[in-house]
């Protein structure tokens, strides 16, 4: 029984965007969109009254002040009655910067409420899965799809991945450096989803990683298991081929190449066999499954970095 024409091509380029827009990623949720930015600048008429009043308060303060210290200063009386003008005035200075302090402290308290307060949110999926209970600043694993329509509005952060560091990277590295027929267990569309933070949420990788370092060590990593994926081809036969820890892309871009090949080595095993041997074989059925209808498209792209 051979597989279907479709599958013994490529996938199709839907087929892949679908595999890897169910993809969970993690995200901390954060209120930093249009509507945050509108509200962190939402002030109510009390509080600009209020600060309003404050600011008559602080003018007359001011040309108080000055008609003070421009009085005459030789007339005793007159010296202490501006002694006493002048305590109470900082008096009244003191209680208005107390005052202005509070105001000040209670508008930044209500940015950050507004910026980074609880919220809750519910999404329906097309699927008609309810999303629930996004809270903020409280990481939650979603498809990727919708994260990247909530980070596009500025609704969350994007938590990279684990293996997506120079550091665990590295390690990958060395492990298919050590191993020549062994593949590390990268996660299976992991040339996919480096690209997409690379290309679209650079400013959520650590910090402490430089993008062309972090290139340089995928692209690495990426040319050996391809020389290795070619040297695995030794030991094929026309029925078995086990390479373990492939990825997505890898295995889309070896498929036909391998898949052909199986099919002339089985027809070379078969042209070996004897009449008795036919004989003594079960009859192959017809594939039921049949989408030749369908043309695969050809992905060439795949210099990823």
């Amino acid at each position: 029984m051979s597989l279907p024409e479709r599958f013994q091509n490529n996938f199709l380029p839907e087929e892949i965007q679908f595999l890897v827009e169910n993809e969970l990623v993690k995200i901390v949720p954060a209120m930093d969109g249009k509507t945050s930015r509108s509200r962190k600048e939402n002030i109510t008429s009390k509080e600009k009254r209020r600060r309003k009043l404050l600011e008559i308060k602080r003018r007359q303060r001011e040309e108080k002040q000055k008609e003070i210290y421009s009085d005459d200063e030789d007339n005793p009386y007159q010296e202490k009655k501006e002694n006493n003008n002048r305590t109470n005035l900082d008096n009244d200075n003191l209680d208005l910067d107390l005052e202005m302090d509070e105001l000040n402290k209670e508008e930044e308290e209500q940015r950050e409420t507004t910026e980074y307060g609880s919220f809750d949110w519910s999404f329906i999926t097309t699927d008609q899965n309810v999303l629930r209970n996004l809270s903020s600043s409280i990481p939650i694993e979603i498809p990727l799809w919708m994260a990247m329509i909530l980070k596009k509005q500025r609704f969350c952060r994007m938590v990279t991945p684990s293996w997506l560091s120079v550091k665990r990277l590295k390690e990958y590295l060395q492990f298919e450096r050590n191993n020549s027929y062994k593949f590390s267990a990268l996660p299976w569309s992991w040339m996919v989803i480096s690209k997409i933070f690379i290309n679209q949420f650079p400013e959520d990788l650590p910090s402490e990683d430089k993008l062309s370092e972090l290139r340089s060590v995928l692209q690495d990593i990426r040319e050996i298991r391809m020389v290795k994926v070619q040297r695995g081809m030794e030991i094929l036969n026309e029925s078995h081929l086990q390479l373990d820890n492939l990825s997505l892309l890898e295995i889309n871009e070896f498929r036909p190449f391998i898949l052909t090949t199986m099919t002339r080595m089985k027809d070379l095993h078969k042209s070996s066999l004897t009449q008795e041997d036919l004989r003594d074989k079960p009859e192959e059925r017809e594939n039921i499954y049949n989408n030749d209808d369908k043309v695969p498209m050809d992905v060439d792209d795949y210099n990823m970095y």
